[in-house]
């Protein structure tokens, strides 16, 4: 002791730790499992007073800055967007109520009656689509890339049931660091916009923010402009296209996100390519059916884990309707939650292999499997397989 009355010896040294030890390592990787067995998912676990995890997930220094891919994104998708409208509202003489929120921007697409949605931002530059989260550990080989469909509504001024961030802000960011620094603190931050708190749950502790990659087939939020049940406010919804029936409508519907996606392909493309461990997550089924046609596309073998079995699109020209068909109508996304160890190995010798896990959308995981608990059961598996 000394004359403080404290120990001298620096007792708890840190070269007197063993390093990486298996138990503490199981213990790490499994405790938020075995908790969830007490504490389900939504419980107050893992909440503070603001119901809002108190894990900062999505923390800004675990984000690249000065991606090129988000640079082009930033600056060259209102060209791209601007584009797909011209030709597919040429002479259709249809008045739409769906699109990219980002297109829909004009002063009139903010009138409280339902705008002309297609076309309507003549007067106004339409506005860049949303750039994608890249995690500054991603390039290893612990990356992991999560893929889903389209973006959800996120201007609060057309906001029916989101959070979301001011028109302002959008429009006023300079660049795609600028835009995703605030799309980080006001909607991946914001606990009140719990669409993007899935995937934490979906992935922690097994991955951090900055070992992934997140975007999605379509870089823009495709919604439906409706009216709110019991009121008269108009604002965004992301539907499927089904609520419009058997009309032609339903199929400019398809068309025109089947154009967004393939307008963000190579996009798509390269960040497939940088993802050195091959590790994808399909978040949905319009996911995982776009990335398989995606791979075909491209000459890639797509068989099933398990079983070996060669994926056989059930329709790879149709540039309509796929978006609404399951990629494999005898496996859909329960097929693979239920079987633990299967997903689809996708293989381009000479090029790069990847495994594609298909699991629950963000939209349906509440309804289909709260907090991904199910899912997280075979998610490790995935994230050690060998590719």
């Amino acid at each position: 002791m000394n004359n403080d009355n404290r120990l001298t010896l620096d007792f708890w040294a840190h070269e007197n730790w063993t390093m990486d030890d298996p138990i503490n390592r199981n213990i790490w990787r499994r405790s938020p499992m075995r908790m969830e067995d007490v504490h389900p998912i939504g419980s107050d676990r893992a909440m503070n007073n603001d119901n809002r995890p108190t894990l900062d997930f999505w923390a800004h220094e675990d984000r690249a800055k000065g991606d090129e891919i988000n640079r082009d994104i930033w600056e060259t998708s209102p060209m791209r967007m601007g584009a797909i409208h011209d030709v597919r509202t040429d002479g259709v003489g249809f008045t739409g109520e769906f699109g990219c929120q980002q297109a829909m921007v004009c002063e009139q697409a903010f009138t409280v009656e339902a705008p002309r949605l297609i076309g309507a931002y003549d007067d106004d530059e339409p506005l860049p689509w949303i750039p994608d989260w890249v995690g500054n550990r991603h390039g290893s080989g612990t990356g992991v890339t999560l893929v889903g469909p389209s973006y959800p509504p996120i201007i609060i001024e057309r906001a029916l049931y989101w959070a979301g961030m001011p028109l302002s802000d959008y429009r006023t960011s300079g660049s795609a660091d600028e835009f995703l620094t605030t799309f980080t603190e006001q909607i991946l931050r914001d606990g009140d916009f719990n669409h993007f708190t899935q995937i934490e749950s979906l992935l922690f502790p097994f991955r951090t923010a900055a070992d992934i990659c997140y975007f999605n087939l379509c870089r823009g939020s495709f919604v439906t402009r409706c009216q709110r049940s019991g009121d008269d406010q108009y604002g965004d919804e992301r539907l499927d296209g089904s609520h419009l029936g058997e009309t032609p409508a339903r199929r400019l519907y398809h068309l025109l996100y089947n154009d967004y996606v393939k307008a963000a392909e190579d996009w798509t493309w390269q960040r497939l390519l940088d993802s050195r461990s091959g590790a994808v997550i399909a978040l949905g089924k319009v996911a995982e059916h776009g990335l398989l046609r995606l791979f075909r596309r491209k000459g890639a073998t797509i068989t099933c884990a398990s079983d070996g079995r060669e994926w056989n699109p059930p329709a790879l020209n149709d540039e309509v309707f796929w978006p609404s068909r399951q990629a494999d109508d005898d496996r859909p996304v329960e097929y693979w939650i239920e079987r633990s160890g299967r997903w689809w190995n996708v293989s381009m010798p000479d090029v790069a292999d990847w495994c594609i896990l298909p699991v629950h959308s963000l939209d349906a995981v509440e309804k289909e499997d709260s907090g991904y608990r199910r899912t997280r059961r075979i998610l490790e598996r995935f994230l050690d397989s060998e590719r």
